[in-house]
């Protein structure tokens, strides 16, 4: 009988139904589920079981041993219909908002057939023996607080209530990520040299290298720009200007105008973000962020950069985190984060840290660190234990699936990130999967044969964050 492959061993692990774990733990130390990889299928299923207990408002108190919890209404309470929308709600924003973000795919030479996209499956009607977690779904009362959470080992409990299933309301948010955006745009006109566009003496026409720099720009902030962007009021500002030996206004007039037409089309059906500063008068805030840009690019002195004598135009974002003319946060306009309390807290039972504590350990800022898209420098702010041991493991995940690090709320802003406060799921979300992945084809593949590849396209990702 002749002696078998490597490859031939590899896909008999799985016909003999080797390629799964259950319980798999991350190394982030928190999260609990079942992993099936089927190389033959590119498959790879991330199954939760899940225990619903459905409790008013006064059992969840009288649980909880609070003092006086018998004071606590016992109205409301879930009827047998409401229980069942909310798991079939829960179930259907977990498994939406998770699967198929990302796929994995081999590098291994002679073995880049296999790969895996992501299926999430999520199991509402587990028994309590057979769960991952229990849920606890509280029916809170209107105008009552509520703070939802997961507890692990050795819990391994829920707590939610029947808002969860809904986008959170949040004015004061919604302007922090709409400020967070901005800033975002802000670097990336810097990286895609968008901060300076040099026209060619009298020429009002942009040069090859111009255009190439705003449709860089375009191919990246698209992952903000978007209708709820274009509707919010937030715009991308056109300046443009002449220096002595040119045509005066007249041609920073069209030079302006020429900018302000390819961005509108490139960003297209969203161009309506673009706004031409028409007079300098009548937008002085730009004087900041603009005499920035010209010592960045340009090599003229004092006196031309104060009387705005230049050969060229540029981008601007009002934004109020280096802008400072730009107005208190009250004045920023809001930005819809779409963010559900129960796909956030589900990202735990994945085994993904809170991202708004900050920057927990050395490892986790060093990883940070790398991103070229950070608007102040990354320090390390140590809350507890229990929180640095998450942030050891999951920065040794980032790094071993080589994926951009999440900000963690180095930048006292909120962020569109899952784990944060929006709905976006990023490269580094798929980390504790990328794990399983790897314990699963281990020893025919290596940690650096995978590696973590968009695989949905209405998700402008995270990876172009660094680009």
């Amino acid at each position: 009988m002749p002696q078998m492959s490597e490859k031939d061993n590899f896909l008999e692990s799985e016909r003999q139904g080797w390629l799964n774990v259950a319980r798999w733990r991350p190394s982030t130390g928190i999260g609990r589920f079942d992993a099936q990889y089927s190389p033959s299928t590119s498959l790879l299923s991330i199954n939760v079981n899940l225990h619903f207990r459905f409790l008013t408002y006064r059992e969840f108190a009288q649980e909880l041993g609070n003092a006086n919890w018998e004071d606590n209404p016992e109205l409301p309470i879930w009827t047998d219909a409401e229980k069942e929308s909310y798991k079939a709600r829960f179930k259907y924003i977990t498994e939406q908002v998770w699967s198929r973000q990302y796929r994995f795919e081999s590098s291994k030479a002679g073995w880049t057939e296999f790969g895996a996209q992501v299926d999430v499956n999520v199991n509402c009607a587990s028994t309590r023996g057979g769960a991952h977690y229990v849920i606890r779904a509280v029916k809170v009362p209107e105008g009552e607080g509520f703070r939802s959470q997961c507890a692990h080992e050795p819990l391994w409990d829920g707590m939610f209530c029947q808002r969860d299933v809904r986008y959170e309301v949040e004015a004061k948010r919604d302007q922090s990520y709409a400020n967070f955006a901005m800033n975002w745009l802000e670097k990336a006109i810097e990286r895609k040299h968008c901060d300076f566009l040099a026209f060619d003496r009298s020429a009002s026409t942009l040069t090859n290298q111009a255009f190439e720099s705003l449709a860089g720009f375009v191919d990246v902030a698209r992952r903000h720009i978007y209708g709820s962007f274009a509707d919010s009021g937030l715009k991308i500002w056109v300046y443009a200007n002449a220096d002595a030996n040119d045509s005066g206004y007249r041609i920073a007039s069209k030079r302006s105008a020429e900018i302000a037409k390819r961005l509108r089309q490139l960003l297209s059906p969203n161009g309506n973000v673009v706004e031409e500063v028409g007079k300098f008068s009548k937008q002085r805030w730009i004087r900041t962020p603009m005499e920035t840009n010209l010592r960045r690019r340009t090599n003229l002195n004092a006196t031309e950069i104060s009387a705005r004598n230049f050969c060229g135009g540029m981008l601007l974002v009002k934004n109020r985190l280096t802008n400072i003319d730009a107005g208190p946060l009250d004045e920023v306009p809001a930005l819809p984060r779409n963010y559900i309390v129960a796909a956030h807290e589900f990202g735990h039972i994945l085994g993904l840290p809170d991202e708004y504590f900050g920057v927990q350990c050395d490892r986790m800022r060093n990883e940070i660190a790398k991103r070229r898209d950070l608007p102040v420098a990354v320090r390390t702010r140590p809350t507890n234990d229990r929180l640095v041991a998450q942030q050891e493991g999951f920065s040794g995940l980032v790094a071993a699936a080589d994926v951009p690090a999440p900000i963690m709320g180095s930048t006292g802003v909120v962020t569109d990130s899952i784990m944060y406060a929006g709905k976006r799921v990023l490269p580094a979300h798929y980390v504790t999967f990328f794990e399983a992945l790897v314990n699963l084809t281990q020893p025919y593949m290596a940690p650096a044969d995978w590696s973590i590849v968009p695989d949905n396209p209405n998700n402008f990702i995270h990876a172009h964050a660094s680009a």
